[in-house]
């Protein structure tokens, strides 16, 4: 079974295991900064890898990573960040009392998604106040929770979508314990808990990956920032870190399913494309857990496109020779089910697809922001309707071939 291998590891009797990459210096030292400041060097590794083995650091200290004895950063694969993006990152300890363990995930079919952002799906803005709201959801039909990225972002509320440290959880929303705490009642109640993740670009403000090592590219652009580095010169070091992030969500997290936002904006020309490393990285580890695991590929500016990849659903040259994000019609293939939509303006949007014999039993209206269904018949039905943005005049996606979409409910912002 992998397992991650990046950041700081605490392994018990105040010893914590270091590892980082970065190619861009000669030298590495992990400086403590409390509760006892000092400074250790790290080993280089071949592939420019540091790593060291420290005595007397427990779960609590703060550090961050000399590089060349000059700067100081944060660690890359930082697992909590409680002073913020430009703060030092904090050990932690991983070990949590888990009550799921005859939990192993739901079939794609069972899927009712309901997408939400932490920060405003509470007064409290967290996930420990979320927890008391869960047999509500269930009640209503929901199968499955997708939580906006938490990935540590500037300030106490974000979008989500401009996080700089892939691995941290949002202090604010609390912490890595706090997601933890919220996916293990979100088992018991028999839910499953999906992620939304973002490995197209990193936010600007605290975003300190480029001073390790070649994490960006310049022979791309994206309309939020650099590229990732899929596909150039020692991209094969940073292909791993984001392999490690997604397997880091699916087996210290207990994670079902990972949204992947915006992957046209993953260029990557390599002869095994990232998202299909990633998939087979991703498949491989739920096997040896012995749980359904899922990945969703999001296509989005003037379409978006939902779909899971797995060997059985989609055949993974097909679906590359479909990312051209800028086409206006819709894309039809047997195994991706299309629908236009853009980001709306403030206010709820919701849509849903799938049985429409469980669509027509839940409320119209509610406490969670369900404002308005958009149904379809038929068992394998194509789905028709979408955001409307701005009064345009909605428009219908048809697709050829049987329906492969789990039941949907998209909330992108709550009234």
């Amino acid at each position: 079974m992998f397992r991650t291998t990046l950041g700081s590891h605490y392994l018990g009797g105040e010893r914590t295991f270091f590892r980082v990459w970065a190619p861009k210096a000669s030298r590495v030292d992990v400086r403590i900064v409390d509760p006892n400041e000092r400074i250790i060097p790290l080993e280089n590794l071949k592939g420019d890898y540091f790593q060291a083995q420290v005595n007397g650091v427990a779960p609590g200290a703060n550090y961050f990573y000399r590089l060349d004895a000059g700067q100081e950063r944060p660690d890359p694969a930082s697992r909590f960040q409680p002073q913020g993006v430009h703060g030092p990152s904090q050990v932690v300890n991983s070990h949590f009392a888990w009550e799921d363990n005859c939990w192993f995930g739901i079939p794609l079919e069972k899927y009712i998604i309901y997408e939400l952002h932490v920060g405003t799906f509470t007064a409290e803005g967290t996930f420990e106040a979320m927890i008391p709201h869960l047999p509500e959801l269930r009640e209503l039909g929901v199968t499955a929770l997708e939580i906006m990225p938490v990935a540590q972002f500037p300030g106490n509320r974000n979008w989500g979508y401009d996080g700089t440290h892939p691995f941290a959880v949002q202090d604010s929303y609390g912490g890595p314990e706090g997601l933890k705490r919220l996916v293990n009642a979100c088992h018991l109640e028999g839910l499953a808990a999906i992620l939304d993740v973002v490995y197209n670009h990193l936010g600007p403000e605290g975003n300190y990956l480029g001073d390790f090592g070649p994490y960006f590219t310049e022979r791309y652009k994206t309309p939020w920032g650099p590229a990732v580095n899929f596909d150039g010169a020692e991209s094969d070091h940073v292909r791993r870190y984001f392999i490690e992030n997604a397997l880091y969500w699916v087996t210290e997290f207990h994670f079902d399913a990972l949204r992947l936002d915006a992957v046209h904006a993953i260029l990557d020309h390599s002869p095994y494309p990232f998202l299909e490393e990633l998939g087979d990285a991703v498949h491989r580890q739920a096997r040896d857990l012995n749980r359904q695991i899922y990945l969703f590929y999001i296509l989005q500016f003037f379409i978006e496109v939902r779909c899971v990849l797995s060997s059985a659903l989609i055949h993974l040259p097909d679906f590359f020779n479909l990312l051209n994000p800028y086409r206006r019609e819709y894309i039809t293939h047997p195994k991706i089910i299309p629908w236009t939509t853009r980001r709306p303006e403030p206010g709820t949007q919701t849509f849903f697809s799938g049985e429409r014999s469980r669509i027509d039993s839940m409320p119209r209206k509610g406490p969670y922001g369900i404002r308005r269904l958009l149904r379809i018949g038929g068992d394998h039905p194509p789905l028709s309707g979408g955001h409307v943005f701005g009064g345009e005049e909605r428009k219908t996606a048809n697709t050829k071939g049987p329906c492969l979409l789990p039941p949907v409910c998209s909330t992108n912002r709550f009234g």
